[in-house]
């Protein structure tokens, strides 16, 4: 059977080693880094404006000699493995940064002052192949900004931006292969955007800009990340307003040289603050915050082969924001902000895999197609679905019409058509699915396939598997909601050589996969007769002579089993429909689109999470989710323009991410 959604949540808890702190502090962003030992610690400021450093595995603290008007202290580690900290001290007319070694007792040597008329702030330091620190940071004098960068080591400096820029902020500086590269977000005319440029490491020779997006600027971009991998790949990750809202986007670059650019989110939220590492030198993670109405919370995402993986959800619920991401040895840590807390938690990227391959399991595609008709279903397979008995024909007897009266007495009037094909293999079926699909206009398909495969050896059960799960991605596609069946034990010939049972059993294996890779209702045939009571009969005697075919008694089992869990279905709402309503909000008035549905009768309430609406403009191609609903029947669109017009799709979700098919479309409100 599919994972649960409890189950999926409790493997989250038990996967990740999981520390979980409340720091107090004023709006402070806190630096965290792995000492020697692989232990997180954290430098943040307290309630009473002390600089603190805090092992959060031995939870002993020092006090920083550093005074309360010091602000952004940042961590960083050389080439050694030496620990460096670089922070801004504020007066009201003047700040500085500083720059020291610290040790892990909370001693700090300051090595170098930046010392620059009027304020200084969001420094970053990185060190080249000869170890020697180089500083970025933000100058703001006579109401100009500017980008500094700094030999730290001879104490020698450089303006990067000529032009007068309206503001500046997040610099981010790489060294690499005798260049350096300064990043920044800001802005000379128009919105925010990212900008960088490049100095020769010999002659500090200053290059041309580089916008690394489009040269025509609508909308902002902001908040770099960057990062160098160990083939001198430079990756950067920002934040940049697509025309609706907030998504992050990744360039991959050598040198001043842009050779790939990804809009790597693509929702309804706004996606913001995102932060980057390269693994081990080769594998880049991004973590993110992405914000809605009802908070915001915590995502990430690595980067493998040539794609980045699903969204992976870190945090559940309250307001995160402002997450850092640092790592040692193997082992992330993410640090985050949650109100006035510093929260954390510690895994590592086996531990990523696990919830991108379990991402994988919830279906992505929503099943839709408003052609179909709600009360039919087909049943879809070989002689057992169409109903034979000790090889004679029989499909009165058979378990379509015994399901057919169950569904009548629970739901009313139903039609299960009879699309049992007698002697066929899945590759038969996977060629016949189609004009069955569409010619029965059915809203639901049962699949119980792949009885005949395993007696020819000279079909893999991969390959059975392989049929099936195309099966039922034809349904999906074309709109029909599938639940599939694993296969019957036999008391034939087969079953008493082991070869024969355990392709059995691997099929078995690959069908409940399949369940769980498209988050479909399983109906677990096998199991309901092979573990049939001893007392009733076992399972033998639910077999007719020929050992392969149910006789009556087993039809029966098998039409109780598929009426066990078609009860459970999701069943898409009835009397769904939109409203264009004023909201009053004080002195302020909006127009919104109200939505409202009711349950359909046919549903289990024991079973339902919620339920999941999709919209698009008028004149777009494709439905966007905009919302997962949870315990009411309507939910309000305020996010809308109402000179524009929406489409509307919506469906049921069950407790343990099977999502039924949607309904609708109300349109034009």
């Amino acid at each position: 059977m599919r994972l649960s959604r409890i189950i999926f949540i409790v493997l989250i808890l038990l996967i990740l080693e999981i520390n979980v702190f409340c720091l107090i502090f004023e709006g402070q962003i806190p630096s965290a880094f792995f000492n020697y030992k692989g232990e997180l610690n954290y430098i943040y400021k307290s309630s009473n404006g002390k600089i603190l450093l805090e092992n959060a595995v031995t939870k002993e603290i020092f006090v920083l000699p550093l005074n309360e008007n010091v602000f952004s202290p940042l961590v960083k580690k050389d080439r050694n493995g030496n620990l460096w900290l670089v922070w801004e001290e504020w007066s009201k007319n003047h700040s500085k940064i500083f720059i020291g070694r610290l040790k892990e007792d909370g001693t700090i040597s300051i090595c170098n002052t930046i010392n620059e008329k009027g304020f200084n702030y969001s420094p970053d330091l990185f060190f080249d192949e000869n170890n020697i620190p180089w500083l970025t940071w933000v100058n703001w004098s006579n109401s100009h900004f500017r980008s500094f960068i700094s030999n730290t080591s001879s104490g020698k400096k450089w303006i990067v931006n000529s032009i007068p820029f309206i503001s500046i902020s997040s610099s981010k500086i790489i060294v690499s292969n005798n260049q350096i590269l300064v990043f920044w977000s800001g802005s000379y005319s128009g919105p925010e955007n990212i900008y960088f440029k490049k100095l020769g490491f010999n002659d500090y020779h200053y290059f041309n800009y580089f916008n690394t997006i489009d040269d025509i600027n609508l909308y902002p971009n902001l908040n770099p990340q960057v990062a160098i991998d160990k083939d001198g790949l430079i990756w950067m990750v920002w934040s940049g307003y697509d025309g609706h809202d907030y998504e992050i986007y990744c360039s991959i670059q050598y040198g001043d040289r842009v050779l790939r650019k990804i809009k790597i989110t693509d929702n309804s939220e706004n996606d913001v603050s995102p932060s980057l590492l390269i693994l081990e030198n080769r594998t880049p993670v991004i973590s993110w915050c992405k914000t809605s109405k009802w908070g915001s919370d915590i995502y990430v995402k690595f980067f493998e082969g040539d794609n980045w993986s699903e969204e992976i959800r870190i945090s559940f619920g309250g307001n995160n924001y402002f997450p850092q991401i640092i790592c040692h040895a193997g082992k992330i840590a993410l640090i985050w902000n949650s109100l006035n807390e510093i929260k954390t938690k510690v895994f590592y990227l086996d531990n990523l895999k696990i919830f991108n391959n379990l991402s994988t399991h919830y279906r992505t595609q929503f099943i839709y197609n408003p052609l179909l008709q709600e009360n039919i279903y087909i049943g879809f397979g070989n002689s057992i679905t169409y109903g034979y008995i000790n090889h004679e024909p029989f499909p009165e007897k058979g378990y379509i019409p015994r399901l057919k009266n169950m569904l009548n007495i629970s739901f009313g009037e139903t039609e299960v058509l009879n699309e049992g094909y007698p002697g066929e293999l899945t590759e038969n079926g996977l060629s016949r699915i189609d004009g069955v699909i569409e010619n029965d206009s059915a809203r639901y398909l049962l699949l119980m396939e792949g009885t005949n495969d395993v007696i020819f050896n000279q079909i893999s059960m991969d390959t059975s598997a392989f049929n099936l799960r195309e099966m039922v991605k034809k349904c999906i596609e074309y709109g029909v909601f599938p639940s599939i069946a694993t296969i019957l034990p036999r008391n034939d010939w087969a079953w008493y050589f082991d070869f024969f049972r355990k392709r059995i059993f691997y099929l078995n294996d690959k069908i409940r996969e399949i369940a769980n890779e498209f988050s479909i209702p399983l109906t677990d045939q096998f199991n309901a007769f092979f573990n049939y009571p001893k007392e009733k009969g076992g399972w033998k005697s639910l077999l007719s002579e020929d050992g392969k075919h149910p006789n009556e008694k087993g039809y029966q089992v098998m039409a109780e089993e598929w009426f066990k869990e078609i009860k459970k279905f999701p069943f898409p709402p009835i009397n769904f429909n939109v409203k264009r309503v004023i909201n009053e909000i004080l002195f302020y008035k909006e127009e919104i689109n109200r939505l409202e549905w009711n349950d359909s009768p046919k549903i289990n309430m024991d079973y339902l999470e919620g339920y999941k609406i999709y919209r698009k403009r008028k004149g777009e191609e494709n439905y966007n989710l905009i919302a997962i609903v949870r315990k009411r029947n309507e939910y309000l669109d305020k996010d809308i323009n109402p000179n524009e017009k929406y489409s509307y799709l919506i469906s049921t979700l069950r407790n343990d991410g099977v999502e039924g098919p949607c309904v609708g479309p109300v349109k034009d409100y």
